[in-house]
């Protein structure tokens, strides 16, 4: 007589070797995005050598430090991604978010249910701001561990971190947002012909959408099918800043304690940037995206001090952006040579 566990491992066929595949080429092959930005570089440098008539290691070296540090460098669409990942992150810590997070991670009964949980929460949150989508995703799995006992942790993790792939097609997507303003350093299109291409030509779209629900109905059959069949638990420290310590105040606060937790200040930061999007006729671009969740975080998170302390600790996690976009304006610096 054929076991259930027996059934569910035919079931899965080639989908878990494939996978334990993957976990080992990652483990052993996959270096830190940093060197990718590196590693390109050098492949860039290699192929102008080898196809670019008239090359030379000066013109080279030019190109390449003026997409860096030069007058085409892309500091501003760099400074705009590390604040869509802040705002986003920072958005995911909002208390109300926290708990309604808290909530659907105890609904799953199941280490498959928990991880459509994951990649779902992920995918749809991607489609509003790729940095919520990319926090919130793993905040479901770390939850979800904690209440599912026997649950793969990795496995959770990986079906976050898929729902994040859909994130070119939503309201963040920089390039999509970048067409749309004529101040955009990246907007080539507009540089190149003076033409704008609104958002209805590009991410609302009706067969974005379609290519949209086909990755999503893909990848959620593929999660189901690389269902681990041996548990993960995760290391200790991955809680450790689950219930962050709060002081109580003791005594009578100071004038500037007050000041922090004056909450109209808040609301008064996002009746401002709201009138201005208004205003703008509800321009949508990158800096108008990364001004919206700013003030919307603001609101949230309800005091001053709270969204200072909440967008201080979202910024540690940028370290890679702020280290890989500046080789990147130089890749681009050395295709424009």
């Amino acid at each position: 007589m054929t076991t259930e566990q027996d059934q569910q491992v035919r079931r899965r066929g080639l989908m878990q070797p494939l996978t334990t595949l993957c976990v080992r080429y990652v483990e052993r092959l996959m270096p830190d995005p940093y060197l990718f930005a590196v590693i390109l570089t050098v492949l860039v440098v290699a192929l102008v050598a080898l196809l670019v008539d008239g090359a030379t290691p000066a013109g080279v070296l030019k190109a390449w430090y003026g997409g860096v540090w030069g007058s085409q460098n892309i500091f501003t669409f760099a400074f705009q991604m590390v604040l869509i990942l802040v705002t986003g992150y920072t958005l995911a810590e909002a208390p109300i978010l926290k708990r309604a997070i808290i909530g659907v991670a105890s609904k799953p009964t199941n280490q498959v249910q928990a991880a459509l949980l994951c990649f779902g929460v992920s995918a749809v949150l991607s489609l509003l701001n790729w940095g919520l989508g990319l926090v919130a995703g793993a905040l479901v799995a770390r939850q979800v561990a904690k209440r599912l006992a026997g649950a793969h942790f990795g496995y959770l993790i990986a079906a976050a971190f898929m729902g994040f792939i859909v994130w070119t097609q939503g309201l963040s997507s920089s390039i999509a947002l970048a067409n749309t303003d004529t101040s955009s350093p990246i907007n080539v299109i507009h540089k190149l012909t003076g033409i704008v291409v609104p958002l209805k030509l590009t991410i609302f779209q009706p067969y974005s959408w379609v290519a949209v629900l086909v990755v999503l109905v893909l990848l959620a059959f593929a999660i189901r099918r690389m269902e681990p069949a041996q548990p993960l638990e995760p290391d200790p420290a991955v809680f450790e800043d689950d219930e962050p310590a709060v002081t109580p105040p003791t005594g009578k606060r100071t004038f500037a304690e007050w000041l922090e937790n004056l909450w109209i200040l808040n609301v008064g930061v996002f009746a401002a940037g709201i009138t201005y999007f208004w205003l703008s006729g509800f321009a949508l671009n990158i800096s108008s995206m990364v001004m919206l969740f700013t003030v919307t975080s603001a609101l949230l998170h309800r005091t001053p001090i709270r969204f200072i302390r909440a967008f201080s600790g979202a910024a540690r996690v940028t370290g890679p952006l702020l280290l890989q976009y500046p080789l990147y304006g130089g890749i681009v610096g050395l295709l424009g040579y």
